[in-house]
C-alpha cells in the first residue's frame, strides 16, 4: 500500500517532468538538459505561487499550467 507522502512524492516529480517538458525540456539560457533536478522555473512577471516543492502536488492542474506560461525554464547555474 502506497502512502500519501509517497503518492505526493510521485505527483510532485510527475508534475515537474510535464511541465519542464511543455518548457522545451532544457534551460532557455544554456541548453542544459542532463538532470531534471537541476532546471528551476524563473518567474519572468508577477508570481502568485512558487513552482517547486509542496506546491507541485498540492495545487489542481489548471493553476499550476497558468502559472507556468509566466516562467522561463532555467538551470541552477544560469537563474
Amino acid at each position: 500500500m502506497v502512502n500519501s507522502n509517497s503518492r505526493n512524492k510521485i505527483r510532485r516529480r510527475f508534475n515537474k517532468y510535464k511541465m519542464v517538458m511543455l518548457l522545451g525540456g532544457c534551460c532557455a539560457h544554456c541548453g542544459y538538459n542532463k538532470n531534471i533536478s537541476a532546471l528551476t522555473f524563473h518567474h519572468l512577471e508577477y508570481k502568485n505561487i512558487p513552482l517547486s516543492g509542496h506546491n507541485l502536488s498540492s495545487n489542481s492542474d489548471e493553476l499550476l499550467l497558468e502559472e507556468l506560461k509566466g516562467c522561463a525554464l532555467l538551470c541552477a547555474n544560469c537563474h
